[in-house]
């Protein structure tokens, strides 16, 4: 990985998958997804690799901390084309990274 990573490109309004695995053996990780400093909204549907039953799967900030072997699954689309942050932090080993996310539209192009 790169502590500065290249931003990613998402289209507005796409439903997009984000799995977290925190595979530290001892440290809990913080993970938000951010847009103007504000967390965005995801909806949880797995956790540890099994669906989460229909009650329990819920809207909510996109704020989390992982403890050491959990993994999560979550679902999100954002409509408003914009910048995006998903920052994953390590407290306790004081490493942070910030991926930049943009939101522009698919342009489809025709081979001739």
């Amino acid at each position: 990985g790169s502590a500065k990573p290249i931003p990613q490109q998402w289209e507005p309004g796409v439903q997009h998958r984000l799995r977290f695995v925190n595979i530290s053996p001892n440290n809990p990780v913080n993970v938000s997804l951010t847009q103007n400093d504000a967390p965005l909204s995801w909806s949880s549907f797995a956790k540890d690799g099994a669906a989460l039953p229909p009650q329990q799967v819920a809207n909510q900030p996109a704020v989390l901390v992982i403890a050491p072997g959990e993994t999560y699954d979550f679902l999100v689309s954002i409509k408003r084309q914009s910048n995006v942050q998903l920052t994953i932090e390590i407290p306790a080993l004081k490493e942070k990274v910030t991926q930049n996310i943009e939101l522009k539209p698919v342009v489809a192009t025709l081979k001739k």
